[in-house]
């Protein structure tokens, strides 16, 4: 059982130009269109001992490109990717998720795990979110291209098939009302809705935007009344809440849908590797749009094994 006496294991810095990885460290990522995706120039230059590691998605399966080698891993050989990560000589794992698609990082941070790194998430916040020019009552920022369709992350399919009564679905929100339409629709979950809705959110308007984007879906069967609220920044405080929920609803079967702040899809993934067995993870798999974000704001670095090393203990 979590320890809700635990701090929380994160820090945070202005810029990341002003954080650096510890020495002797392997650093993940992944450049996208987002300006937050890039890591500073000076760090190649400073951190001479840091194994930069680029991981590009190359459809079913992931390429690891660091100055040194190259390597290919399948998404769907688990046991290969926690053998390649468990093979690198760097104890300390730096995951930056910031420039990374959830198919990329969720079975990355898994595997890390199960090589028994040490693994720190580190997430980069935009300075801004581009506004839609038809805003809508779901549509308020130009986020998302598509839907690509509610299927499984890899690494992370679940069979069980629950009694509808007893499936506790919890979506964590943002700003994409749609998104909420169309997994409450795809997947059906039955009564026991609970959305969280990110409070404080990287902006104080943002749990504001948050609502309106939601609006029509929270109105069906009152939803709104059971919205729940953790800080956007955090993903342990989202395992304090689940733990929370887990002991008003002990034998019920969680459906997490990530679809808000990618710190909160953190510590859904996180809550889902650790109950595997009646935790599943509904995600639409967007895809997004270029010039979606501007800028770099706040970093956040998540001491992710002592946090889960201290909480589970």
């Amino acid at each position: 059982m979590i320890d809700l006496s635990k701090p929380l294991y994160t820090d945070t810095y202005p810029e990341l130009c002003l954080f650096s990885p510890s020495p002797n460290s392997a650093y993940l990522f992944s450049n996208s269109e987002e300006e937050r995706s890039t890591l500073p120039i000076e760090w190649v230059n400073k951190n001479n001992t840091i194994n930069y590691i680029a991981i590009n998605d190359r459809g079913t399966c992931l390429e690891f490109d660091s100055n040194d080698s190259k390597a290919i891993v399948s998404l769907r050989a688990t046991r290969a990717l926690t053998a390649f990560l468990n093979s690198l000589e760097e104890e300390n794992i730096f995951l930056d998720i910031t420039g990374m698609e959830y198919r990329v990082w969720a079975p990355v941070l898994k595997s890390a795990l199960a090589a028994n790194k040490n693994v720190f998430g580190v997430y980069s916040e935009p300075k801004s979110y581009t506004l839609s020019d038809v805003p809508t009552d779901g549509t308020i920022f130009d986020l998302s291209a598509k839907i690509e369709g509610v299927h499984p992350l890899p690494g992370f399919i679940n069979f069980r098939d629950p009694d509808e009564d007893k499936i506790c679905f919890i979506p964590f929100l943002g700003f994409e009302g749609a998104r909420f339409a169309h997994v409450l629709e795809v997947d059906q979950p039955g009564p026991n809705i609970i959305p969280v809705i990110g409070v404080p959110g990287y902006q104080p308007e943002y749990p504001f935007h948050s609502y309106l984007g939601n609006k029509n879906v929270l109105m069906l069967n009152q939803i709104w009344k059971e919205v729940q609220y953790v800080d956007a920044h955090c993903p342990f405080s989202v395992l304090y809440l689940l733990e929370s929920l887990r002991n008003d609803f002990p034998d019920h079967f969680f459906k997490l849908a990530p679809i808000g702040s990618k710190p909160h899809g953190l510590g859904a993934i996180l809550y889902a590797i650790l109950h595997s067995e009646n935790t599943e993870i509904v995600y639409d798999n967007p895809i997004r749009k270029g010039g979606r974000t501007k800028g770099q704001s706040r970093v956040h670095v998540y001491d992710i094994s002592s946090a889960l090393t201290s909480y589970y203990a």
